[in-house]
């Protein structure tokens, strides 16, 4: 997996992972200062913008609880020896008992958006009339700060439609009688999406994650470089109509962003895709056009997405079943 932001694989996460893990699973969350920050990006800004909410000790606890409940089955499996912590990998799809993780300080642009809150006393208070503020909400932060060591981040996806503040609520009063509440109310589950400490972040929810983080968009961006870097290895009939297609289609776009990734792409050639079609009997058409043969990409074919599970070498044989097999998901090793 790369960095987004540049063209090489990040460096190994050289951090004692598993000692952080276990160090946050056994912090007593009841003595801990706990702070919750709303974040929200503008269109076209990179940078999270924080406003501290300002909660009393029983909301405050209702957090503390959130965490403690989110990270108790966490601790029997831990208990258990029932975890493992892969490196995070774009296109991977972790199994139950996988804990992506990853090195902060490898991803510049997932670093410079958590770098606020370095600071969190500088953060001001959330004020619920800023609909500027309101109207780009993306995620907050939970934040447990222990009497010793560093802080606890833990992370939850969230929108504008998790607050009421345009709609009629009622509330039960103490003597039984429904009343109207006037102000904004922000809703909040049980869910965490990623957590950090120590400059390592694990994901628990990797599509969350990438949302909040705005990794999609810098996604993008690198798959249209990805598609033309297709083009100057081997000629695609249809390029254009294959862009655009990609770029209505998350799942492709994260496909083509792990596929810029692969060291074997300088190494591929006409000859060894053509030996991949014919191995795995697939519907993708060789096209003679001036002399010189191009893959056709067919917009209206049953499997016009073959071309890009070409790319990706989705496309294997088992020695044992002497089977071919298309993969949807792989991690070397």
């Amino acid at each position: 997996m790369r960095e987004i932001a540049i063209e090489h694989p990040p460096s190994k996460v050289d951090t004692d992972h598993t000692k952080i893990f276990q160090g946050i699973l056994d912090i007593d969350l009841s003595i801990c200062t706990l702070s919750v920050f709303m974040a929200t990006v503008v269109k076209d800004d990179l940078i999270p913008h924080f406003q501290h909410l300002q909660i009393e000790e029983p909301l405050a606890n209702g957090f503390r609880e959130i965490v403690t409940k989110f990270l108790t089955p966490y601790q029997s499996r831990w208990n258990a020896e029932d975890i493992l912590f892969p490196e995070y990998v774009l296109d991977s799809k972790p199994e139950d008992y996988q804990i992506e993780h990853l090195n902060i300080s490898s991803y510049a642009t997932l670093l410079e958006q958590l770098t606020p809150l370095a600071s969190l006393a500088d953060i001001e208070q959330f004020d619920q009339k800023d609909e500027k503020f309101i109207a780009g909400l993306r995620f907050y932060v939970i934040t447990i700060q222990p009497r010793h060591g560093n802080p606890i981040y833990f992370f939850r996806h969230y929108t504008r439609r998790m607050i009421l503040g345009r709609t009629l609520v009622a509330m039960l009063t103490s003597n039984g009688v429904y009343d109207c509440v006037r102000s904004s109310i922000c809703q909040f589950d049980a869910e965490i999406d990623c957590m950090s400490r120590d400059g390592v972040m694990f994901i628990f929810d990797k599509k969350n994650f990438q949302d909040i983080f705005r990794l999609f968009d810098t996604i993008r961006i690198n798959a249209r470089q990805t598609l033309a870097t297709f083009e100057t290895i081997v000629p695609i009939h249809n390029f254009d109509l294959l862009v655009r297609a990609c770029e209505r289609d998350v799942q492709k776009l994260r496909k083509l962003q792990s596929i810029s990734s692969k060291p074997y792409m300088g190494k591929v050639t006409i000859e060894k895709l053509k030996t991949v079609i014919k191995m795995n009997n697939l519907s993708i058409e060789i096209k003679e056009v001036e002399g010189k043969e191009q893959l056709v990409y067919n917009p209206q074919a049953r499997n016009k997405w073959e071309i890009l599970n070409l790319f990706n070498d989705d496309y294997l044989k088992s020695p044992l079943t002497d089977v071919n097999y298309e993969v949807s998901g792989k991690r070397q090793i």
